[in-house]
């Protein structure tokens, strides 16, 4: 095993590899306000460069051919693909639901072809506080 080595400056979370196993992408700073920078940065190390702004945590996933996000819109939420070899982002298309607005519950996963995706959403969302007298 050899030793760790450190690869970001300013922290960062959710890494995920690229398809060339070359760059590691990552989201910073931590998303305490919704969004974070989608980061890079060279797997031997080297300048952190910036992707994409306003990016939130686990709501995007990296493909061989670019990276599908959520962008949430007023009215709706929307996937959006940023393109590796151009570097353009395209709209995909409007979703027929809205992901979980409720700290990390909601989560987006694509297959590395981009031909599908898993979303995870919270319909209801309930709790209730309970107290129990007698229980020494």
């Amino acid at each position: 095993m050899s030793a760790a080595s450190r690869l970001t400056r300013d922290g960062g979370l959710q890494p995920r590899e690229a398809p060339d196993g070359r760059t590691l992408f990552y989201l910073n700073p931590p998303p305490y306000g919704g969004t974070s920078r989608l980061m890079q940065v060279p797997v031997e190390g080297g300048e952190e460069v910036v992707v994409l702004d306003r990016v939130r945590f686990g709501l995007w996933a990296v493909t061989d051919s670019g990276i599908i996000f959520t962008t949430i819109e007023r009215e709706q939420d929307v996937l959006d693909f940023y393109g590796f070899r151009d570097q353009v982002v395209r709209r995909l298309g409007a979703l027929p639901f809205r992901f979980s607005r409720i700290a990390s519950l909601g989560g987006l996963t694509v297959s590395r072809d981009g031909r599908w995706a898993l979303a995870s959403v919270t319909d209801r969302w309930e709790s209730d506080i309970m107290v129990a007298e007698g229980v020494r």
